[in-house]
């Protein structure tokens, strides 16, 4: 432990956060174990030379931040589950509120109750980019001064977090679920882009469809709906153009009035089968060909991305393709693990995309996510 000299020669503005800090780092450093009582207020006053009103202080903070637990007169101990160990921050870049992303927020919030034991706590932050979230935003902030985080996981790129504390603040772990990354200390999560609709093909083209329709998401590039066309009429799948479209996730209505025209009676030819890839526009393009009066799955065949274990509600039948959830934060917490233990990693751990029957396995919902 540092003397009592050498501490009182540094400056952190004030006794207080010096002496956190100090006690902290011993925890962290490993010099006061998890469980470990600690020396006592007297004790600790006659070591650091401070009052015993500034170490009830620093005590106090310490355990607001979660490093002590109190036991009344056994002292007081080093927490068994130290917040820098155990404590994860998800974070989506809008209110949690919003139609597009409520879905993934109660997916991700409920994958984490299930994960959540003695080695591993979650807390969320929404609408970091919008002033509605600004609370959470300077509650992180704070979280990461007094390193009370082991680690942050973004539900999308944190393009919005670029020279802030939040992406610059060193040797804090790091992970995100988007395809590109942007930063060297942001490790990517993500999935081969063509596993999707590759894995929806091959079982359109397994029941013998050969007309797919796709809607996808409104702000898909020019060049990923080319390369899904390109795909499509490589298997000698009839494909016109205009049977793929794309829809505002934030007015799903729209998805349903696409669906309805592009069934509609009067339409000479029409797709045998849709590809629905984002999951917030299943429940809406089910309507579209219930307002159609079509047979699913004997005329028209659904295929639609989920997030397993807690697909969105569909009126109509679907197969359901996509990604464990509490696969990517199985995953996000090793990789954050790895980062902390100074491990280097891949700058893109990819996950693979799997469809119901590979999820009968596992533990799964009685019906679907509300």
């Amino acid at each position: 432990m540092k003397s009592m000299q050498k501490l009182h020669n540094i400056n952190y503005h004030g006794k207080v956060p010096l002496l956190v800090r100090e006690i902290r780092s011993r925890m962290m450093d490993g010099t006061y174990q998890p469980g470990q009582r600690l020396p006592t207020r007297n004790e600790l006053a006659q070591h650091y030379g401070f009052s015993s009103l500034t170490i009830q202080r620093a005590m106090t903070k310490l355990t607001e931040y979660g490093f002590i637990e109190a036991s009344g007169r056994s002292g007081s101990f080093v927490a068994s589950s130290l917040p820098h160990l155990t404590r994860y921050a998800v974070l989506f870049p809008h209110n949690h509120q919003d139609h597009w992303w409520s879905h993934l927020y109660n997916v991700i919030e409920r994958e984490c109750s299930a994960l959540e034991d003695e080695n591993s706590s979650f807390f969320f932050v929404s609408g970091y980019d919008t002033l509605a979230g600004r609370n959470d935003y300077d509650k992180l902030i704070d979280d990461v001064v007094n390193e009370r985080v082991a680690g942050l996981i973004f539900a999308s790129s944190p393009q919005a977090l670029l020279n802030t504390p939040i992406l610059d603040t060193p040797n804090l772990p790091r992970v995100a679920f988007m395809s590109t990354p942007i930063k060297d200390s942001v490790a990517s999560i993500t999935t081969n882009p063509d596993d999707f609709i590759n894995h929806a093909l091959d079982y359109l083209e397994t029941n013998n469809r050969k007309k797919p329709a796709i809607i996808f998401h409104s702000e898909i590039e020019e060049s990923e709906w080319l390369s899904v066309q390109k795909k499509i009429t490589s298997r000698g799948m009839t494909f016109p153009q205009c049977w793929i479209q794309g829809a505002r996730l934030d007015k799903t209505m729209w998805a349903e009035h696409i669906t309805r025209l592009l069934f509609a009676p009067s339409n000479k030819e029409q797709p045998d089968s849709i590809i629905v890839a984002d999951d917030n526009l299943v429940e809406a393009v089910g309507y579209g060909l219930q307002a159609e009066n079509k047979s699913v799955p004997e005329e028209v065949m659904v295929v639609a991305h989920a997030n397993f274990p807690w697909p969105t509600p569909s009126p109509v039948p679907a197969q359901r393709f996509g990604i464990d959830i509490r696969d990517f934060l199985k995953t996000a917490v090793n990789l954050i693990s790895k980062q902390r233990n100074g491990e280097k990693i891949a700058s893109q751990t990819y996950l693979t995309i799997k469809d119901e029957k590979v999820m009968e396995g596992k533990p799964k919902n009685k019906g679907v996510v509300q």
